[in-house]
């Protein structure tokens, strides 16, 4: 508790220096001449705030190094809206959408799956963003292996063990399941043991330590491994499967509208364009931002849920409720 406290009143301190005002990419200034579209939606100060918020995460990675990128983001929002908001990271990815509806958390930063299954059982849900990272807005699963053990090809993992990474991932399960079932392969009877590591750099290691001889990740789960300092040399893509829409911003469908404008501008105004941005924003994980988004943008991983749903394959656990 200490540890994150300092963590969170350094970052206060770095950002103070910046004032009240966050930066914004077209360089204006608030009172400017904007229109008034831009301006009824940049945070203004007569708004009565809630006396503290909260802002989830699924647990994509391990922990620490979540809180590592993102308690400056919450510093920055803490000073901007001058209420203290507070990191939550969720023990599962199911367990961010049951905080959110029992009013635990009320900005969550959903996985696409995780942010599509709650969608399906809570439609209040409001769809606020889609987060940009290393500048794209989507990316793919890889399946890897262990560069020494002669596997190259789907076949080879014939009867070896497996990691998915949680049931409600969608780079980590879903899309990966969905190409097995492709390919003609049922992971459960083509593998001969299927586990579930929890988190992308888990399953990296699993790779890595030879407890399984392949698994599902996500392209830039790659790059946060290998600057946790993960030797991630020895791994070997021998799979790239679909795309995927990154991770989408959402707040509980009862918060108060305004408050919602003011939190979706103080982000969509954050880039690495300026010194503050390149604060706020961490770097191992690359996120460059954040861009408005409609719900059609996550329409492939609906699709590919569908798809596994119908072929009577096990379903993410929080589908079934």
């Amino acid at each position: 508790m200490l540890k994150r406290t300092l963590v969170y009143l350094l970052s206060l301190l770095i950002l103070v220096t910046d004032s009240a005002t966050p930066s914004n990419s077209t360089g204006r200034a608030e009172g400017d001449s904007s229109s008034y579209e831009e301006q009824k939606t940049r945070p203004h100060g007569n708004l009565s705030l809630p006396a503290e918020l909260h802002f989830g995460l699924t647990p994509y990675l391990p922990e620490d190094l979540l809180r590592r990128e993102f308690e400056p983001l919450m510093a920055y929002l803490s000073l901007s809206l001058d209420i203290p908001v507070h990191l939550v990271i969720s023990p599962n990815y199911e367990g961010l959408g049951t905080q959110l509806e029992k009013g635990h958390v009320d900005i969550a930063s959903f996985s696409p799956l995780a942010y599509v299954l709650e969608k399906r059982r809570n439609a209040s849900l409001r769809l606020l963003l889609g987060q940009i990272v290393g500048g794209a807005t989507s990316y793919t699963t890889y399946i890897i292996v262990h560069s020494e053990h002669g596997i190259y090809q789907l076949e080879h993992l014939k009867g070896k063990a497996f990691s998915f990474v949680d049931r409600n991932s969608a780079s980590g399960y879903l899309f990966p399941y969905a190409f097995f079932l492709k390919q003609g392969v049922v992971p459960e009877e083509f593998f001969s043991q299927v586990l579930f590591a929890g988190n992308h750099l888990k399953a990296i290691q699993y790779v890595i330590e030879g407890k399984v001889d392949a698994a599902a990740t996500y392209s830039e789960a790659l790059v946060a491994a290998r600057e946790s300092g993960v030797r991630v040399g020895s791994l070997r893509i021998i799979k790239k499967t679909g795309r995927i829409p990154y991770d989408a911003v959402c707040a509980r469908g009862d918060l108060d509208l305004d408050l919602v404008h003011r939190v979706s501008s103080l982000l969509l105004h954050l880039d690495m364009s300026d010194d503050q941005g390149r604060r706020v924003l961490g770097n191992v994980l690359r996120i460059n931002g954040w861009i408005e988004v409609s719900d059609e943008q996550y329409a492939t991983v609906r699709q590919v849920l569908d798809m596994i749903e119908h072929h009577g394959s096990s379903p993410p656990s929080s589908g079934i409720r």
